[in-house]
């Protein structure tokens, strides 16, 4: 079973979520050939959003992280959090009146996370004009329906060895 950590917080109309998954199943000297993050929508108000995922590049831990600190004992360098500026990746999301779930291709960080070539802290997901009056969040382990496991996060990964290719799902 791979570990799983996220948080949601707010300021204003100003709402991010971060979001972690251990790599430890995957063997050794794999291809990554692909990789998706997918997060179920509980909220998304207004016109169109593009949300973006940015690679976190300080650790942090789920009862300790909030808006102005990683682990409830250590600030982030900025508020709100320490993030790779560049996304990794973005999508459109539309308000359609029902709650989608949206998809990030995430393979670039996560090619670099499995040999060790950058630590694995972890997505940054937000709006990327934050402080409009517009809202999107989405579903987490402390979402009241997350017993359902349709509405957790999820990350798939497509990996080969030795010329098998497999699919790895988390979480498992």
């Amino acid at each position: 079973m791979t570990s799983l950590y996220y948080v949601q917080w707010f300021t204003s109309w100003s709402r991010r979520s971060i979001v972690s998954f251990g790599l430890s199943p995957i063997p050794v000297g794999s291809i990554i050939s692909s990789a998706t993050l997918t997060l179920k929508e509980t909220g998304t108000q207004g016109t169109t959003r593009t949300i973006a995922v940015h690679r976190v590049t300080q650790s942090w831990t789920e009862g300790g992280v909030t808006w102005n600190s990683r682990d409830g004992t250590n600030s982030w360098t900025t508020a709100g959090g320490d993030f790779v500026s560049s996304p990794t990746a973005t999508a459109s999301v539309i308000w359609t009146g029902v709650l989608d779930t949206d998809t990030w291709d995430v393979t670039s960080d996560v090619q670099a996370f499995v040999p060790g070539a950058v630590t694995n802290y972890g997505w940054l997901v937000k709006d990327q004009t934050e402080y409009a009056t517009y809202r999107f969040s989405v579903c987490l382990r402390r979402f009241p329906f997350t017993g359902r496991r349709l509405h957790q996060p999820k990350q798939e990964i497509g990996t080969s060895e030795r010329g098998l290719a497999t699919v790895c799902r988390r979480p498992a």
